[in-house]
């Protein structure tokens, strides 16, 4: 069993479904929401499972937050796609990121500005950064339960 849970495309469907309403911080961050939409970001989480990525929760997730930005599945809203999926990323595994989605909108904006020339580099940047600004929210016992169902 994997140590890290990797959100699947319905947690994503739910997540949206949650976050649709005007009172949520989250709400101006929807992108245009579609089946193309979907199917992308069902396809950013599944390369994050493959075997070369590392069993680690930061490292899985900078690479997805990077590939969302830097892979322009989208004509508009890679970044803010990147934003609301890496929140649900880290929900999933029990953490919350400290950073209102505004910073995270910037992190995703440098992101998709650097030329992609040394992404591991950049990659791992965002993975020092991500560990930085979460924090866990349920006990390792309670983690450990949750994947064990998983």
């Amino acid at each position: 069993m994997s140590g890290v849970i990797i959100p699947q495309i319905n947690d994503v469907r739910a997540w949206v479904k949650e976050i649709s309403g005007p009172t949520l911080l989250l709400f101006k961050f929807l992108p245009d929401i579609n089946t193309k939409w979907y199917e992308a970001i069902d396809g950013a989480l599944g390369l994050i499972q493959l075997s070369h990525y590392k069993e680690n929760l930061h490292h899985k997730g900078a690479h997805l937050f990077y590939k969302i930005v830097k892979n322009h599945y989208f004509i508009d809203g890679n970044k803010r796609s990147a934003v609301i999926v890496i929140y649900l990323y880290y929900l999933v595994n029990g953490y919350i990121i400290r950073e209102d989605p505004e910073a995270m909108l910037e992190i995703a904006r440098k992101t998709a500005e650097s030329d992609g020339t040394e992404s591991e580099k950049e990659i791992g940047i965002l993975e020092d950064r991500l560990n930085g600004i979460t924090v866990s929210v349920i006990t390792e016992t309670d983690l450990k339960e949750i994947r064990e169902q998983v």
